[in-house]
């Protein structure tokens, strides 16, 4: 299995900071799973799914029929679809027969949009009930001191190695002032892109090598009903010139605004789960997520988002919102807008 692989910060000067993306390690040493975290059952999360590409092993989440939500760079290292399987319920190898790597992923986690959609073979999930994939109306879910759930086989300590244990780790989302002080020490720095990130965990309760691509979770309503809020991508190595690593909480990408869209755009049944939503008019409506190239009408680089709820008894569709319409509805993360 390949080694935590670095992603190098764009910044000048005699010394460059990275962060590492959460991959499987050859390092040997221990041989659970999760920082922190106790051996469960994969009943508990029928969603979880492992990840095997060349050289590598992640972790995933079925969200749609024969659909699984991962880590951009689970996927993104050349492999064709013939190449990566998917291990379900941690029992059944399924394999894929297409993968989409979101097309603002560059490489670097510090930039976001670390995200991969893998196509499985027809009815390779008949038996999983998929995940709900975020909570546009009503994003408390996303707030500081949420309680959180972290799974994965990662390794309990940098160069550990994954094992077949399935763990889970108890812990409580972050704000981005808490990540802020991990992942932006300098000032000509900033490692933690508050839009497009959202944090778990601390120095003893995190994620580590062989997580990436797995879910951050929070329960819906007390009943192990889970909401999937990020995906695995990065952990501390190459931070404070001194850790080692999985020693302080991760970086997840957040599934909200643009990324939740983007998900929502190629897995449409995804809004399915999201519930009844209120229109600008206050009737019942339904939800609507696209993410098109679009440069003339751009909000994301050369992309169009919108993440809305139209419709109504009164009748009508309204006009799609830009994006700071949403922001004035969900005001914890507003993109940038224009090209």
């Amino acid at each position: 299995m390949r080694a935590f692989k670095r992603a190098t910060v764009g910044i000048t000067g005699a010394v460059a900071l990275a962060v590492s993306v959460l991959t499987a390690t050859s390092d040997g040493g221990t041989v659970d799973a999760i920082v922190g975290g106790v051996e469960v059952s994969p009943s508990i999360y029928p969603a979880f799914v492992r990840v095997f590409s060349p050289g590598s092993h992640c972790g995933g989440t079925v969200i749609a029929p024969d659909t699984v939500l991962t880590a951009g760079h689970c996927i993104d290292d050349g492999a064709t679809a013939d190449q990566i399987s998917v291990l379900v319920r941690d029992v059944t190898r399924r394999q894929a027969t297409a993968v989409l790597v979101h097309p603002l992923w560059n490489g670097n986690p510090s930039d976001g949009h670390d995200l991969g959609l893998i196509t499985l073979t027809a009815h390779s999930t008949d038996d999983v009930v998929p995940v709900q994939v975020g909570s546009p109306w009503d994003d408390s879910y996303l707030a500081a001191d949420v309680p959180a759930t972290i799974v994965g086989h990662g390794a309990t300590a940098w160069g550990g190695e994954v094992t077949s244990e399935l763990r889970a780790v108890d812990t409580v989302l972050r704000s981005d002032h808490w990540m802020d002080d991990i992942y932006n020490h300098w000032y000509w720095f900033d490692g933690w892109n508050e839009p497009l990130h959202i944090g778990a965990g601390d120095s003893r309760h995190t994620a580590c090598g062989g997580d990436s691509g797995g879910p951050l979770l929070v329960d819906k309503d007390g009943t192990w009903t889970w909401i999937q809020v990020g995906v695995a991508s990065f952990n501390s190595k190459g931070v404070g010139f001194l850790t080692d690593g999985c020693d302080e909480a991760a970086g997840f990408t957040e599934l909200s605004n643009s990324q939740l869209a983007w998900v929502a755009h190629h897995a449409p049944s995804v809004k399915d789960r999201w519930g009844p939503c209120l229109t600008d008019r206050g009737t019942v409506g339904t939800a609507m997520a696209s993410y098109t190239l679009d440069p003339s009408n751009a909000n994301e680089g050369p992309y169009h988002w919108t993440l809305h709820c139209f419709g109504g008894s009164t009748g009508g569709r309204p006009t799609d919102p830009t994006p700071p319409a949403i922001c004035e509805l969900h005001p914890r993360k507003c993109p940038e807008t224009g090209p």
